[in-house]
């Protein structure tokens, strides 16, 4: 009976989401990750995610190349993002800049828009998939989820072979003080943006607000213990240890020099201490679905 009820919601959800021309959709801002693009569309594509705004902050490595076909398609809007910053600070207003433009872009369009980067992957552990998930969360103006700090594994380069996600699977403990930051999925046409503090949260207008997974209230900009057993963000800050040190390394030692940013990336070492393939099970029920 209650699998009857809850493919029942699924229809009813789809029908009410009429009104839109996507249910979910996604953005990201990022800069020279062309070949991580492709795992983080079709994985989202694979949980539930329609539609996504892609803003590419002034790349040189030809992500068009990768995203041209999915344009095509309309799956992805493509937006060349021609702002610069040297700071970490600017590239925080770099980045606020673009979701905005994401949220005014969704507005009306998307029921649901998930503001996250091309190295966070949303996973559904409890509901079949995304769209099932968010039937819950039809009142609120939007839903926070927590991260899940994974690192390298140790791996050197990560194989073209298969998903990056299911090859980097040793994680920060839980009670990693990271993993208590979270990410949102909003209704765009519910969220105040001219005081909203993004990337991680947002404002509301009147009458609206954000919970986590387990529906607690939460307020405008929080951090509280982690809410990772029905639904959890991966966040793969490393990737391998190439991306690590040939990548993230010297983006941190302009921002911040290369003493500090070589302290920065120490906190890799803390991601590894738990093996959890959890991603691997719920990749495989996926598929199994489709």
């Amino acid at each position: 009976m209650k699998r009857f009820i809850l493919v029942m919601l699924y229809f009813l959800c789809s029908v009410s989401a009429s009104a839109y021309e996507y249910e979910i959709s996604a953005c990201c801002i990022f800069q020279n990750e062309a070949s991580f693009l492709k795992e983080w569309i079709d994985y989202h594509r694979l949980i539930g995610v329609d539609h996504f705004y892609v803003y590419d902050n002034i790349s040189t490595d030809h992500p068009r190349e990768i995203l041209d076909a999915y344009v095509k398609e309309g799956v992805v809007e493509y937006i060349y993002w021609n702002r610069t910053y040297t700071t970490d600070k600017e590239w925080w207003v770099v980045q606020c800049d673009a979701y905005k433009d994401a949220l005014r872009r969704a507005k009306n369009r998307s029921k649901w828009l998930a503001i996250i980067d091309t190295d966070e992957f949303i996973v559904p552990i409890q509901d079949r998939d995304l769209k099932l998930f968010l039937l819950d969360f039809e009142d609120f103006g939007g839903v926070c989820i927590h991260w899940v700090f994974y690192g390298s594994s140790g791996i050197q380069k990560i194989s073209q072979d298969t998903w990056m996600i299911l090859q980097l699977l040793k994680r920060a403990d839980m009670s990693y003080p990271l993993n208590r930051i979270v990410k949102s999925i909003v209704r765009p046409e519910r969220v105040d943006l001219k005081n909203s503090f993004l990337p991680h949260t947002c404002a509301y207008i009147e009458g609206y607000y954000h919970v986590n997974a387990k529906k607690q209230k939460l307020k405008k900009n929080v951090v509280r213990d982690c809410c990772n057993e029905r639904i959890r963000l991966h966040h793969y800050w490393a990737r391998d240890l190439d991306f690590l040190h040939n990548h993230k390394y010297p983006r941190y030692a302009r921002w911040i020099g290369k003493e500090r940013a070589l302290e920065k990336i120490k906190i890799e070492e803390k991601m590894n201490d738990c093996f959890d393939p959890i991603i691997v099970n719920v990749v495989e029920r996926l598929r199994s679905k489709n």
